[in-house]
């Protein structure tokens, strides 16, 4: 899911509730975020995973819907009438139930599984990432991990995942293959099975 601009919504609320100064415009949350993950927007002496579970907080509690990726649905289906396992990871501070009702009401269909940070309580992302390769016995060399944000490709490619980076808002992955479309995931997906 698409969640950059009903998140900057939500997030703009959260930090002025926080009495900090947002970003002056989408472009700037959007270069802060590839840059620092937005962290010079936490508030000093707030508590950094209370204030991004609040920031979610506000983006469901206004009814966000992250819009779904041209194709991904049909991407989703595709993998797992292969037989492939499809699971998602997100770093949200919210729990996996929550993001899997959103998945549902944006009419993604059902995955294996969800897991996020809110599940975990606190944490990184490599944290998260590990806890998922545990629970599923995943061998991470022969996964696929896609993701929007140029840290998660660093932390997939950490753990062992074939990181792929899916340019939604970005195009700067550095050295791993870059997805623009559904169909590019899948090409790129069939290339790493071929080269196994």
């Amino acid at each position: 899911l698409d969640t950059f601009r009903g998140f900057y919504s939500a997030f703009m609320k959260c930090v002025e509730e926080h009495g900090a100064q947002p970003p002056p415009s989408f472009d700037s949350f959007l270069a802060d975020y590839a840059e620092n993950l937005l962290r010079s927007y936490v508030p000093g002496g707030v508590d950094s995973f209370r204030f991004w579970r609040r920031c979610w907080s506000i983006y469901v509690d206004a009814g966000e819907v992250g819009r779904p990726i041209p194709g991904m649905a049909e991407l989703v289906e595709r993998l797992k009438a292969e037989g492939r396992q499809v699971i998602v990871a997100t770093g949200r501070e919210l729990e996996s139930s929550l993001v899997r009702r959103e998945m549902e009401a944006a009419g993604v269909p059902d995955v294996d599984a969800v897991h996020s940070l809110g599940d975990l309580g606190r944490g990184t992302k490599l944290d998260l990432l590990r806890v998922v390769i545990e629970a599923h016995g995943i061998i991470p060399r022969l996964a696929a991990y896609v993701t929007d944000t140029p840290r998660d490709v660093e932390t997939g490619v950490a753990v062992g995942f074939n990181s792929i980076g899916f340019a939604s808002w970005t195009k700067r992955f550095p050295r791993v293959p870059v997805a623009s479309t559904a169909s590019d995931v899948y090409e790129i997906i069939k290339r790493l099975d071929a080269e196994r």
